[in-house]
């Protein structure tokens, strides 16, 4: 892989004391109770300094706040339905909304992004982790035409070009079918921004249209007041 920290962001992020770490320890592998807890923790995310609520501006800083939840009661052998699983449903509303979310157990596969025999996700204590989305993040877009809609959404022209060079043929990081993928879901977004604007330019064509008449109207209405004055 490439040299340097697997994340590069956390020891700024320590540094700058944005860094979060909470644990659920009541859960033995009960989805449900880690669902709960990540919604009540997501809350506090938004929450905490610099604020993610709107209409707060994301700036550079939001890019260190981190909160990482550990689930140290969760077995190893659970945690790839427990973490992996809840990983799965959260992600997209994650994504949509302008976060992260990552995924950490000890048998945890995805390999690394520059050597496919690394697993930078393997961690001794199962946990998810929060933070915000950033445009450096538009190689774990890839697994879903939802999530690569939704970092479009948020980066527009730099996100597609960052998107555009994962699809390159010249591009190491995947195989030539997922490159494909990423090409037909950047197409499929760009047909629904196309869509998306040309609903809007027909509405706004309309609403034109209806108050010109309605001007008009009320220019025949005013002309034959007039004329019917003594």
């Amino acid at each position: 892989g490439r040299k340097g920290d697997v994340c590069p962001f956390v020891r700024s992020s320590v540094a700058k004391e944005l860094f979060l770490t909470t644990a659920v320890v009541e859960n033995r592998g009960d989805g449900a109770v880690v669902r709960q807890a990540m919604s009540r923790i997501r809350e506090v995310f938004a929450d905490m300094a610099p604020s993610s609520r709107p209409p707060a501006e994301i700036t550079t800083e939001h890019h260190y706040k981190t909160i990482t939840v550990l689930f140290p009661a969760v077995r190893p052998e659970d945690a790839p339905d427990v973490i992996d699983g809840l990983h799965r449903e959260l992600k997209p509303d994650y994504v949509r909304d302008g976060f992260m979310i990552g995924e950490f157990h000890p048998v945890c596969p995805s390999p690394g992004l520059h050597n496919r025999d690394f697993r930078p996700l393997q961690a001794p204590v199962p946990m998810l982790v929060i933070r915000h989305i950033t445009k450096w993040d538009a190689p774990f877009m890839t697994g879903s035409n939802a999530y690569i809609a939704a970092y479009l959404a948020h980066f527009g022209d730099e996100g597609r070009r960052r998107m555009a060079a994962l699809a390159d043929a010249k591009s190491t990081l995947f195989p030539a079918d997922h490159k494909d993928a990423i090409r037909r879901a950047m197409d499929q977004f760009a047909a629904q921004v196309v869509g998306h604007v040309a609903g809007q330019m027909a509405d706004e064509r309309a609403h034109a249209a209806g108050t010109a008449s309605l001007t008009a109207r009320s220019a025949g209405v005013a002309g034959r007041s007039m004329t019917s004055s003594p």
